[in-house]
Order: structure tokens, then sequence, then C-alpha cells
């Protein structure tokens, strides 16, 4: 019983307890070694097996435990043959059906997989685990649908559970089925029906890496969601149990505008997750090449033995872009180390390095506003160091450390004779700590912060001609800004109802803007599960946009789905309001609306000796509905409306309003094909105030085509993607310009063809 609740202490003192009352009857022996397995001592775990196994050679489970023992040491086709002696000592269980099903997966052998869990669902069909592992391997043979199928199966059979397990249990059951259903919607292209089960999964277990990591992922399609990508990213690494969880290079790193939606960053390094966690070694290795001399390399090797785990990863990505001055080059490496002290201790260190080259490639409604003689670079080194710490059941302990320099440099011409070159070093360090605590019906997250960066900021004048006399160029100067915050998320969660309840506290010196800022920030969320076709969610809340070290930060990033994070200036202050309905009107169609707003208090100052502080105003809209249609098990489709508007009488370009409507008909095929051809109208108005007040527009068709083949045996995938079929030329305005950083973009289209070549290969 201890076990099945999740207490492991309380349940190897009473595994110990009961030997010791009678060593010699197999039973406890068996539930002693499935004790030291969750501790992951297989070698007492083995032992206790083998004697269990002496004294009853007829009982199934401790040939089951074996075998766990077994693969968890990395031999996977020993402990296999133990799970079948397990099986055909007891054929018509269900449980150890679907753990040799389990096992077949894990060599490869889909077929006699797909026959256990079909004989698992067949022997109990109240159970849902042949369900859900069923689901992840029609995931891995290109059967999307089938896996949505099976996933929810899972879902409305999990209460059945409830007589072994707590209602904690219940919930972290259920958590887990939303995510893996989201990564499954999101495969189908069902990007916000994922992002919203992801919340749903979030709300009901804050603590739950694995919806954290799939958020993260969702958020690569999405503008303007680095800042929430990458800290949804780190606080999944830290909450993660040890295993091949290896952390993706560039996935850690904001603003790298390779075009996301393209070939090159389609395949997930988690898309193959093993369902054992077990010692070894694991490769991944991403390569893509296309027009415009674009070159992409993305290399991770990932191991594990016994309790301690580690990963190494190279990314390259090079391109000239698709105009002159337009070339992007990344490199990046990190190494990430994890090593579990105890079974409820582990400690995890992080240091990365990346080098990267960029010319102007913004896009702009005035097509000639763009700048060949400008270029930016950037070299940042991060080290990190976590703890993770599981006081109890039902409560954990995050600690992180960061330790960040970014250095920036910008050279631009201003005029054939003068240019100008603008060096900043940041160094920043950064402390945070959280705590959570899960109840049946009630889930806390609380945490600190301090964060201190020290800027040098040095800008030089180049001139062909001598300056005139008298004339000096500005000193460099040295500011600090010192960031102090305090939070606590409360999600109370009844029936159909989840609320969000939530207070931020931000106390900030700032010298490089020349002020400070005392604030508190409440949040406030709604979602409602009105039945089982229909769901509303809605959210009030606050925001206060401060220095992140490295973009990241273990503060929630999401109220009920809407996102609390963009790319904006430091200090900045935002309210926000959002509403969303989504209805489902049969078991193969899903729908919603989303309406969202964010009011904006920008800091700014003029150019003035001393610099007078003043606030800009900027208001946002985004108003988006979308229609999703499983027609069959091959096809689908969807169908997704967005209006945006930004608002900035500040700006050169003051307002602009971007209308997409985008049509994607999708193909997937269990022989391993899969396609996809996604048409989108852009309307795009933008109003320019200087010299004069000017409106421009542009309004297009593009289309975008991707087709490729999932490798046999879990291997891999080949595609070929072309963006912009027709070859297309227009003009298009990015929302670089509304950013903190102008140069922080993500190109959405490109105004030419681009063909892009794609091959991931897994090896373990």
């Amino acid at each position: 019983m201890w076990l099945s609740q999740g207490d492991l202490d309380r349940a190897l003192s009473a595994a110990k307890k009961a030997t010791e009352y009678n060593p010699e009857l197999a039973h406890t022996q068996t539930i002693l070694g499935f004790s030291y397995l969750t501790k992951i001592n297989t070698k007492k775990a083995k032992n206790a097996f083998e004697k269990a196994i002496l004294l009853d050679q007829a009982a199934p489970l401790p040939h089951l435990g074996l075998g766990l023992a077994i693969v968890r040491d990395g031999k996977l086709e020993k402990g296999r043959i133990e799970i079948e002696a397990a099986t055909s000592l007891d054929p018509r269980s269900s449980l150890l059906r679907s753990y040799v099903g389990k096992a077949y997966y894990e060599e490869k052998r889909n077929e006699l997989a797909t026959e256990q869990f079909a004989m698992a669902k067949q022997l109990d069909s109240n159970d849902p685990t042949p369900f859900y592992y069923n689901a992840i391997l029609k995931q891995t043979e290109n059967d999307p649908v089938g896996a949505m199928d099976d996933f929810t199966q899972s879902i409305e059979l999990n209460d059945n559970r409830a007589v072994y397990r707590s209602s904690l249990q219940l919930d972290k059951d259920e958590a887990a089925r939303n995510v893996n259903l989201a990564h499954t919607y999101q495969s189908l292209g069902f990007e916000q029906v994922a992002i919203t089960e992801a919340s749903k999964s979030l709300s009901n277990n804050p603590s739950n890496y694995a919806a954290h990591r799939f958020l993260a992922d969702t958020y690569a399609t999405k503008q303007r969601h680095e800042i929430a990508r990458v800290s949804e990213l780190f606080q999944s690494t830290l909450l993660q149990p040890i295993g091949h969880n290896p952390v993706n290079p560039k996935a850690s790193e904001t603003n790298l505008n390779t075009q996301s939606s393209s070939g090159l960053d389609t395949a997930g390094i988690n898309e193959y997750a093993p369902l054992f966690v077990r010692n070894g070694i694991r490769i991944y290795e991403n390569i893509g090449f296309g027009t415009n001399k674009t070159f992409a390399n993305d290399f991770i090797l990932s191991g594990l033995h016994n309790s301690f785990a580690y990963s190494f990863g190279l990314y390259n990505y090079e391109t000239d872009g698709f105009r002159d001055g337009a070339d992007v080059e990344h490199d990046i490496a990190n190494s990430f180390l994890q090593y579990q002290i105890f079974k409820n201790l582990s400690i995890q260190a992080e240091y990365k390095n990346r080098r990267t080259k960029k010319g102007d490639d913004r896009q702009f409604l005035e097509p000639n506003s763009f700048s060949i003689g400008q270029n930016f670079a950037l070299d940042e080194e991060t080290s990190r160091f976590g703890l993770h710490y599981k006081i109890s059941k039902n409560s954990d302990l995050l600690l992180s450390v960061i330790k960040n320099t970014r250095i920036p440099t910008s050279n631009q011409q201003l005029n054939p004779v003068i240019s100008t070159t603008t060096f900043i070093e940041d160094d920043s360090k950064d402390y945070q700590i959280q705590y959570f605590l899960n109840t049946n019906k009630f889930n806390l997250v609380t945490g600190a912060g301090s964060t201190k960066v020290d800027r040098f900021t040095d800008i030089k004048l180049i001139s062909l001609l001598p300056f005139p006399p008298g004339f000096s160029p500005p000193p460099a100067s040295t500011d600090n800004d010192k960031h102090k915050n305090l939070y606590t998320y409360g999600y109370l969660n009844f029936d159909n109802i989840s609320l969000t309840l939530g207070l931020s506290y931000d106390d900030i010196e700032s010298e490089i803007q020349n002020h400070s800022v005392d604030e508190t920030s409440p949040k406030l969320g709604l979602l409602w599960q009105i039945n089982n076709d229909m769901r509303l969610r809605m959210a009030t809340f606050q925001t206060l946009k401060r220095f992140l070290a490295s973009n990241q930060t273990l503060e929630p990033t999401q109220i009920v789905g809407f996102s609390q994070y963009y790319d904006d200036t430091n200090t900045s202050k935002t309210e926000n309001f959002g509403i969303a309905f989504d209805y489902k009107p049969g078991q193969r169609i899903s729908s919603g609306i989303e309406l969202f707003k964010r009011e904006l208090d920008i800091p700014d100052s003029t150019g003035s000796s001393p610099p007078v502080f003043f606030f800009q105003q900027q208001d946002e809209k985004n108003y988006s509905a979308y229609v999703t249609w499983v027609a069959s098990n091959n096809w689908h489709s969807k169908l997704e409306y967005n209006y945006e508007e930004i608002t900035n009488d500040t700006k050169i370009l003051s307002d602009l309003q971007t209308k997409t409507l985008p049509i994607s008909i999708n193909y997937t095929s269990s022989t391993g094909i899969y396609g996809s051809l996604r048409i989108t109208h852009i309307n795009q108005t933008g109003i320019y105030t200087e010299p004069v007040t000017v409106e421009t527009s542009s309004n297009f068709n593009i289309a975008d085509f991707i087709v490729g083949y999932k490798l046999p045996k879990q291997k891999g995938n080949i595609n070929l993607q072309i963006n912009n079929l027709f070859d297309k030329s227009f003009i298009y305005q990015d929302n670089g310009q509304f950013n903190a950083d102008s140069f922080n973009i993500n190109s959405r289209y490109l105004p030419e063809q681009t063909i892009l070549v794609n091959l991931t290969l897994f090896f373990n």
C-alpha cells in the first residue's frame, strides 16, 4: 500500500519488517524486491527476487520483478526472458501482458508488442495500462489518430485504479496521460488543443515534469513565446527523474530565428522515448540542408548508469538568408550531468556556450528599411546548478543557481563616413528556490528569487574623416540591477472546475534604466470543464517583466493556458485578460475560440542629460479560432483564424494589424509515410507616423508542403519541406519592432521559395 501511494521509505521499512517476521515467504521477498527496485538498488532487488523464486517457483511476480531489475541494469534481452517467464506462469494477467509488450516494444518488435497489448485489453477491459502503452506504440508507428483514441480510453479508465492507488496518485496518472494525449494532438497539428490539455495537466499536478517539457516543445511554434518556452524546459529539467532526458542545446536558447516551422526543427529528441528506464547510451543526430546554403547539425549523446545521467550536445546552424546581409550562424555546445544521491534527492549541473553572428534579417512593410551594413554578434556562457529534494510523497523543493555572461555586439553603418560599434557585457547571478505541495484537491507552488546584473556598456564611433575639434565619443558606463521576487500560486481542483489563484511581488532597483519598481501582481484563472464536450477558460492577471538570467524562470509561465511572459522590455508592467471556449461536437472534431488582450506600460527615457524617465503605452490584441477534423485514420485537417493588433503611439510604426487564415490537410500512414499541405492567407496593415502618417498594407497567399517517412524500428525519420511552394514575393512586417530587442525575431514567412531536407536518426 505504501508503494502504491508513492511513500517509498515507509514501503521499504514495512517490507523489511515483514521479512524479519518470516524470511521464508516468497511474497514478502517479492515485495521487498520491488521496494529496493524503486530505490534503484538493483543488486538487493535481484537478490530478493531470486530468493522468492527459490521459495515459490510457480509465482509470476518475482520473475517480473527480476526481469525489471535486469532491464534497469541495461540488459534488455535477459530481462525480457524473465518477464516472459512471469507471463507463462500467469498467462491471464493483463498486467504481465502489458509488461511483456513493453519489452517487445523496447526491442523494436512492434508486431509482438501489439499482440500482447491486444491480449491485455481482452483480459481486463477496465485496465488503462495496455491502452496507454499501445497508444505510445501507435504514436511511434505514425498512427496519431489511433494513439489519440487509445490515450482517450486510458484516461476514461483511470479511476478503475482507485481501489489500488490513492487519489493523489490517480491525479498524477491522469496528468501523465493528458500530457501524452497532448503530444498526440501536437503530432496531428492541433497545437491549441495540445496546449489546453497540457495546462489542465499542470493544474492537476504542477510538478509534472513531462507536462512542462511538452509545453516547451509546443511553444516552439508560437510567436513571441521564447521566454515561456525555455522557462518550461528549465522547470522540466529540474523536476525530471533520473533517466534518458537529455537537454537539447538549441532548445534552451532563445531568438535563434532558424524558421522553427521548417523541417530542420520538426523532429523531437523525445519522439521515441523508451518505456523502460535502463542503463545505456542513446545518440540523437539531426542533420539538414537546404537552399540559401542552409545547413544544420544537431548531435546529442546521453547516457545513464544506475543513479548517474549525462548528456552532451552540439548544434550548428548557418544560412546565407533570403537576401543580402540576412545571414545567420549559430554554434552552441552544452554538457549536462545529473546524479541521484538518494531516492528523494538529486543534483544536476549544466554548462552552455553560444556563439552567434547574424546580419539584419528583419522584414518590414517598408521594404527598404533594413540595413545591409548592420551586423550583430553574441557570445554567451551559462553555468547552472540545480537541486531537487522530494521532502515527502506530496511535497518537493527546487533550488537553482545560474551564472550567465552575455556579450552582445552590434555594428551599424550610419552613413558612408561614420559607423558605430556597441559593446555590452551583462554578468548576472541568479538564485531561485521553489516549493511544491500536491494534495487531493489543492496544489501549491511558491518560490522566491534574487538576481544581480552588472552591465558594462561602450559605444565607439568610427569615422573615415577626422572628428571636429572638441568632439569626444560617449564615455563607457558601468551599471547594475538588483531584482528580488516572491510568488505563490494555488490550484484548487474540484470535479469539473480548476481555479488558479496567484500573487507575485517584484522589487527592482535598476541603474541601467535609472528607476526603481516595487510591484505586486495578482493572478486569477478559471478552467471549467462544463461537460465532456465543452471547456471554458478565463484569466486576468498582471505581470512585471524582470531581468531573467538566460531568459529562464521557475515561476509558472501560464495561467490556464494564457502565457505570462513575452519578449518585453525589462520592468514593463502588463495587465492581461483572456477568455477561451473549446467545443468538441464529436469524437474527432474539435473547435475553439480565444480572445487575449495585453495592456503594457513600457519604460523609456529621453536622450537628454540627465535622462527623463517615462512609460510608453502599448496595447496588444490577439483573437483566434480553430476547427480540427479527423476525417479518417489517415487524413486530418485544421482551419484557423488569427487576428493580431499591436498599437504604440510612440513608435514609428504606431499600429500593426495582421490577419492570418491558414488551412492544412495532413496525411499519416502506418507505412511510415506522412505529408502536409498548408495554405495561408495573410492580410497586414501598418500605420507609420514618420516622416508623415502613411498607411501601408500587404495581402498575399503562401503555401507550404512537407512529405516524410518514419524509418522502421524507431530509427528516426527523413523529410522534405518546401516553404513558399510557389515562390511568392511579398512584403511583410515581423513583430521585431515591438520586442525588447528588434533583432529578437522569429521569421514566420519568407518572400522566396526555400527547400529543406532533414534526416533524424536515433541510436540506442
